[in-house]
């Protein structure tokens, strides 16, 4: 069985970032990130919630268990577009809609 550290490590690989950007989006340094996914620590509350508005199945973490949403369903480049698009400022929120409607407007016809 694996463990609640070997999951986050999981998690963070399936969205092919490094340590360094998942501490980040959790706000904590790498080191602290390397620690969690070690075992040395426990990361708190705040943490895990950052995680999941990215897109990190935390209830996966956390129990081991899958939950069964649209998100979880994504493919690893649709994850990755969904964390840059979440990354980005508003302005580039913008335009990458703009950009995407107008390329779905092109694949209809």
């Amino acid at each position: 069985m694996s463990t609640k550290s070997n999951r986050l490590r999981e998690e963070r690989e399936k969205l092919r970032i490094s340590q360094e950007e998942m501490g980040a989006i959790g706000g904590v340094g790498r080191a602290a990130q390397g620690r969690y996914e070690a075992g040395e620590r426990a990361p708190d509350w705040e943490y895990l919630e950052r995680l999941a508005q990215h897109g990190v199945d935390v209830h996966y973490v956390i129990t081991g268990q899958r939950v069964e949403a649209a998100a979880a369903l994504l493919t690893a480049e649709e994850a990755m577009l969904v964390e840059n698009y979440r990354r980005a400022a508003a302005e580039g929120r913008q335009a990458a809609s703009t950009v995407l409607a107008a390329l779905a407007q092109q694949q209809k016809k």
